[in-house]
């Protein structure tokens, strides 16, 4: 069996990930009538054969070619006919995960991938596959400097110690096996996982992958690191002057603020820096090279970016503001519906917000004993919300004083 998920970089909230299985071996019931679907965006299913010892082999010939491929007679109706490159993002960091008891013995291309159980046939075809599956596609795959994907196995090596926990990317090629009825340990396959980072884990322990499982799920998102490239939505509708930068430790408050630099050049100036592909016209932020390392050795790590709106310009010299939104109002109506001689009781008027800029959001109120009469009752203002001379976005509960405001002193018992 054969997995490959996508982690989607991060960018402004980090270590989200974001799985897309895109290689798979299919098992229904009745294969030869059974039609395979996507379930997008989170599943993209892309059959073919996986025996037991020819994953690598598969990963390369799919990526380029119509599925579904079979040995048989089957007949298959495709559903990714340019192979499953089309359901890779380049910005993606992909995982791979085998699952089988056997060595890694197959042919693709000219290229033979046969680890013959022994340490050094498995680092051969590891190193064979790594070089052949970067050059199909660099910006899918990476590079040896570079790479973007890891490989996990499960394969039917020794256990552990304690047997449960996984075999980190640091402990060399096991050779030995976990029960007598393993074909082989896999040692190409736990060569790949030790090359590009990944876990390995004994397939006789099939009665708790999902210890292995969640596992590679944390490792996909502890090594994902934060994007330190962030592309901005310029449209020429925010202030690049405006921007503030903040970067949360362990994912909590208190926020470091991060100063911008001019350029690049400019990152060894500044304590925490930042600075924009273009000044002029900035379309990516990008973080100084320390600032980046920083940040992506917090496993918890996530960056806040705000960017501010443009200031209102005049249609001329001595002409009124350009206003950047339009004044509007929204109306809500609330009944209460009390037993005779009862009134209803007003309770607390809390809010969040974001007011941007200069602009601001009043809240009025009036009541009535019915909506008909509601039209020659006066508006009451019952606050305000602002950033500025005092910053009044947030209202709730426990505060800040004047707030929650109280409702019933201003709108009475209608």
């Amino acid at each position: 069996m054969l997995l490959l998920a996508e982690e989607l970089q991060p960018e402004r909230i980090s270590r989200k990930a974001d799985a897309r299985s895109a290689l798979s071996s299919a098992s229904c019931s009745d294969p030869e009538n059974q039609k395979l679907e996507h379930n997008a965006p989170t599943f993209f299913h892309y059959g073919t054969d996986v025996e037991s010892t020819d994953a690598v082999c598969d990963v390369l010939e799919g990526f380029s070619t119509s599925d579904e491929l079979a040995d048989d007679s089957r007949r298959w109706s495709p559903i990714a006919p340019n192979g499953y490159q089309d359901f890779l993002r380049p910005e993606a960091f992909k995982s791979f995960v085998v699952i089988t008891d056997d060595d890694m013995f197959c042919s693709y291309n000219g290229d033979n991938f046969r680890d013959r159980s022994t340490v050094s046939g498995g680092q051969t075809a590891a190193d064979l596959f790594d070089a052949r599956l970067m050059a199909l596609s660099p910006t899918q795959f990476g590079t040896a400097v570079e790479r973007n994907y890891a490989w996990h196995s499960i394969v039917a090596m020794a256990e552990n110690s304690p047997p449960e926990d996984a075999w980190p990317a640091t402990e060399p090629i096991n050779t030995g096996t976990c029960t007598p009825g393993s074909e082989g340990p896999g040692t190409g396959y736990q060569a790949l996982s030790i090359k590009t980072g990944g876990l390995r884990y004994p397939t006789c322990r099939n009665s708790d992958f999902n210890v292995i499982f969640n596992a590679i799920a944390e490792e996909v998102i502890l090594s994902s690191g934060v994007s330190c490239e962030i592309a901005l939505p310029n449209e020429g509708d925010f202030d690049p002057d405006g921007a503030t930068v903040q970067y949360l430790p362990a994912g909590d408050p208190p926020a470091t603020m991060l100063n911008r630099a001019i350029d690049a050049a400019d990152c060894g100036n500044v304590t925490g820096g930042w600075y924009y592909d273009d000044n002029s016209n900035p379309t990516e932020l990008i973080l100084c090279t320390t600032t980046c390392d920083l940040i992506n050795a917090d496993p918890a790590a996530r960056i806040s970016i705000d960017v501010g709106c443009l200031p209102p310009a005049n249609s001329d010299a001595g002409g009124d503001p350009i206003q950047l939104f339009d004044p509007s109002v929204e109306r809500e109506i609330y009944e209460g519906t009390c037993p005779e001689g009862k009134p209803p009781q007003w309770g607390f008027l809390t809010w969040e917000s974001t007011a941007i800029g200069g602009s601001s959001i009043a809240f009025f109120g009036r009541s009535a004993s019915s909506e008909a009469g509601l039209e020659s009752e006066p508006w009451i203002e019952l606050g305000t919300s602002e950033a500025s001379p005092i910053d009044t976005q947030t209202c709730t509960y426990s505060g800040p004083s004047p707030c929650p405001i109280e409702l019933a002193p201003q709108l009475g018992f209608p």
